[in-house]
């Protein structure tokens, strides 16, 4: 089925670019294209596909009509028939439902599915609300939850402290103390389609509101959580300045991150989190640069008094900068970024047995002692940058020798000092860049020689890049680390992040 959905798109995407109809009808044809993604997520039985592939059949049969009012009767027909098939979990009577419909369609004939269904649904939770409540005026933000849990239920979509946010921006303001705040019925619809238009409404949205709301749920939710009281300051130190699109992350400028969230900017929401990404309502905005930039490219949750990061972008990657002095352990599959300009794989890691044997004794008895250390390859390739596609092999053993080779260095070299692995200086490669170290228990490590444009170990292996998935949660922070500093790469923008020190936030 997965094929055939992309079939359908790649159909409706090649009608609407050929843009024969204007642009309210092209405009409905996206929508109905868009429609098909959430039907995935949706989980629906096969019946139900096959019922889909029939409706968008019978649509397609019609582009090559030359009469204008036959081609919108059938978009009509098709987006009432898909927008029943969403709905079917709702178990909305025919009556109700044909009803709710005409009313979301009354503002204009020329809508199209990415505005109805908002409209759609909130004319029917607060269909609901009223009926429950005959003689009630107003409704607690809890009690709201209550009524828009099976509309959730329907989408597969959790309602979580993400979801609770959300609500409460647009149904009682972002920065309102009270948790139990009160919305007037008669006043409410315009900010319940608000709330609606932002996890069902356009593609734009739903990639980024749904995917937020489920990575969230499945990662974030199970920590082990501490109410946090300190404050983060998060300072952008470096842009990628070939982004088609306008730039409006402020360089060297201190924000802070509270408790609850970036609490002092316009997209706050008080559940801890900060977004980057291209979608308008990320707390950092990347410029609109679809090549390179997703809605969402990175999640960062402020909790246990530490950071704790996901990167869950699919057109680029995360990392985490090497500080001087320190190092991390890699395996097959890990990826660094050199400069941000040289992106190494490791392919593979071989051992084999040193077969050595040393003689020894003690005051009493002579004995042999064997050598535990293994010979150890690296096998590793350049994803990007200068020496893109390219294998790379080193090896601990030396030549006409016993001994180990234990550090393998990368950079441009000078006079009397040849690395390893010559990069050019170019590339914003240091004359000595970083290290591979090998130790006597048999692990590799990375090390950073106080490169100028840093080494950054990505938070993602190759398989979760290829596959196109989220990272696993990284804990940005070390315990017990006095230092409390670290610099991330998103999108080959740079941040410096570090605690408040010697402060705290009241929580009241």
């Amino acid at each position: 089925m997965t094929c055939e959905f992309s079939n359908l798109r790649a159909r409706l995407k090649e009608e609407y670019n050929r843009n024969r109809f204007g642009e309210d009808i092209n405009k409905r044809i996206r929508s109905l294209s868009s429609q098909i993604l959430r039907i995935q997520d949706l989980n629906t039985d096969n019946t139900k596909l096959g019922k889909l592939v029939e409706i968008y059949e019978k649509l397609f049969n019609t582009f090559n009509t030359s009469k204008k009012g036959q081609l919108i009767k059938r978009i009509t027909s098709t987006e009432d028939e898909i927008l029943s098939l969403i709905l079917t979990k709702l178990i909305i009577p025919s009556n109700h439902f044909v009803k709710y419909l005409r009313a979301a369609r009354k503002e204009s004939l020329q809508q199209s599915l990415d505005q109805i269904l908002p409209k759609f649904l909130t004319i029917y939770v607060h269909a609901i609300i009223v009926n429950s409540l005959p003689k009630t005026t107003e409704v607690t933000l809890f009690d709201f939850f209550t009524y828009i849990t099976k509309v959730f239920i329907a989408f597969n979509f959790p309602i979580n402290k993400f979801t609770k946010s959300i609500a409460k921006k647009y149904l009682c303001g972002a920065w309102n103390p009270d948790k139990f705040c009160k919305v007037k019925l008669n006043s409410f619809k315009e900010s319940l389609e608000i709330f609606f238009s932002k996890f069902f409404g356009s593609i734009k949205n739903y990639r980024f509101y749904v995917k937020v709301n489920k990575i969230y749920s499945e990662f974030l939710e199970n920590l082990d959580l501490e109410r946090t009281d300190k404050r983060m300051i998060i300072i952008p130190t470096t842009v990628r300045k070939d982004y088609q699109g306008v730039q409006t992350i402020k360089l060297n400028k201190e924000y802070i991150i509270e408790p609850m969230g970036m609490y002092d900017q316009e997209n706050f929401r008080d559940d801890g989190m900060v977004l980057f990404g291209r979608h308008p309502d990320s707390d950092f905005v990347f410029p609109e640069d679809k090549s390179f930039v997703d809605q969402v490219s990175m999640i960062m949750y402020n909790v246990n008094n530490n950071l704790y990061l996901i990167d869950c972008s699919e057109r680029s990657y995360c990392g985490i900068k090497i500080e001087y002095g320190k190092n991390i352990a890699f395996k097959e599959g890990a990826l660094m970024n050199l400069s941000k300009s040289m992106l190494f794989r490791i392919d593979k890691i071989e051992y084999e047995k040193i077969t050595n044997h040393y003689n020894a004794s003690d005051q009493i008895n002579e004995y042999e002692i064997e050598d535990t250390r293994m010979h150890s390859t690296i096998y590793f390739s350049c994803l990007e940058g200068l020496y893109k596609d390219i294998n790379f092999k080193i090896s601990t053993k030396v030549k006409n020798s016993d001994q180990i080779k234990n550090f393998f260095s990368f950079g441009f070299g000078i006079e009397d000092q040849s690395p390893d692995i010559f990069i050019p200086r170019e590339t914003g490669i240091s004359h000595r860049h970083c290290e591979f170290r090998y130790d006597n228990e048999n692990n590799w490590f990375l090390y950073d020689e106080k490169s100028t444009n840093g080494t950054f170990f990505l938070m993602k292996t190759y398989e979760e890049l290829n596959s196109k998935v989220h990272s696993r949660v990284i804990q940005l922070f070390e315990n017990n680390n006095p230092e409390n500093f670290a610099v991330i790469m998103i999108n080959r923008y740079t941040f410096s992040v570090r605690k408040f020190k010697e402060d705290t936030f009241n929580l009241g």
